[in-house]
């Protein structure tokens, strides 16, 4: 999950209190926050199409997207909206 704006950055403690929120929907997925100095690729495996300076990367392959909802949600908690991407493995 990234922020839609890839050169915004929240601060770090919203973004781990935002990370804490995506582990407790997902409690057994691996997850991981990044932070990043300058716009980065982010890389989900064969999808490299977007960049961010930040991002929540939960790995899970049982499962399926987040829902419209879920991400509204998750992006109301980080303070900016936010898009998901699919990992091409």
């Amino acid at each position: 999950m990234i922020p839609a704006d890839p050169y915004w950055r929240p601060e770090r403690g919203v973004g781990e209190r935002v990370a804490a929120l995506v582990a407790g929907r997902e409690p057994d997925a691996d997850h991981e926050v990044s932070w990043y100095d300058r716009v980065t690729a982010v890389d989900c495996g064969g999808n490299l199409e977007r960049i961010a300076r930040f991002e929540i990367e939960v790995w899970n392959p049982e499962r399926e997207w987040f829902t419209e909802t879920e991400l509204a949600h998750l992006g109301a908690a980080l303070g900016h909206p936010v898009r998901q991407i699919r990992a091409h493995v």
